[in-house]
């Protein structure tokens, strides 16, 4: 609700999210990514009664607790143009029903398998079940989305999953080589800087690419930052890739950069 005033685009994900499509269990902890800057996010949300900034450094992730009773909401700034949300309704704190939005399934099977493939959580093998029983044709669809090497290290921790992995079209043995020195038992380290966003995105293709990029080539209009050269050419062609919490493509025509609801070609630093 604070998020629409605000008229941020968000989507939920996580525990909370697979529980309102009726999964195993319930979270009070809400995980939601959101189209705007951290920085704005902060200013704007520690105004709302009720929420209470954390004060984490992370550039990727701000959190806030929320209530009374004290609930965790952990909000990732991305962008939101590759994702696709589907309106649910929930019983809120204050009120009996509510609308919310919360990521299409496949991207919460992303999501949830990112997590499974970086911590011991048992709660995140029994989710990922859930979601290939309810939307394995879904999965199936978008399987050139699913990380291998996460599958690889899932099934490593969780080696029950290699059926439902197998349900849905992955390449377990092609899964299983990317990651052959991974030792599950070995203790979690801190999370990259965006992992979750690029865990997300990974392999998203542009709908309608072409066209949208065509339209803005010619456009005069400038990026607010631009990328280091090296960092430019290491970008994979026509994939969608998260730099600094910015939104970034390479095509044959160039780089382009997302600026609120346009791609905006980046500047050739090696021009003049």
């Amino acid at each position: 609700m604070a998020l629409r005033k605000l008229n941020v685009q968000y989507g939920i994900f996580g525990g909370y999210a697979i529980a309102t499509l009726g999964g195993p269990r319930e979270s009070k902890d809400i995980d939601c990514v959101v189209g705007c800057t951290k920085e704005w996010l902060v200013s704007m949300l520690s105004q709302v009664k009720d929420f209470h900034f954390m004060g984490n450094l992370r550039p990727d992730l701000a959190q806030f607790i929320y209530g009374d009773r004290n609930i965790l909401i952990e909000l990732f700034p991305t962008s939101m143009t590759m994702m696709t949300t589907v309106a649910v309704l929930v019983t809120g704190e204050k009120l009996p029903m509510n609308q919310t939005n919360i990521l299409h399934p496949v991207f919460l099977y992303k999501g949830k398998l990112q997590a499974a493939a970086t911590r011991a959580k048992y709660s995140d093998a029994a989710d990922l079940m859930f979601l290939e029983n309810k939307h394995a044709d879904a999965l199936r669809d978008f399987k050139d989305q699913i990380k291998k090497q996460h599958v690889g290290m899932v099934v490593r921790r969780y080696p029950h999953l290699r059926h439902s992995f197998a349900r849905i079209g992955v390449d377990l043995e092609a899964c299983e080589a990317l990651v052959s020195d991974f030792d599950p038992e070995s203790t979690p380290t801190a999370p990259a800087v965006n992992s979750v966003q690029n865990a997300l995105l990974y392999n998203v293709r542009v709908p309608e690419a072409g066209q949208a990029l065509l339209a803005v080539a010619s456009s005069s209009r400038q990026p607010a930052v631009t990328l280091a050269e090296s960092a430019l050419a290491s970008l994979p062609l026509d994939r969608a890739v998260i730099i600094g919490g910015r939104y970034y493509m390479r095509t044959q025509r160039g780089i382009f950069v997302v600026e609120g609801s346009q791609w905006v070609a980046v500047p050739d630093q090696r021009a003049g």
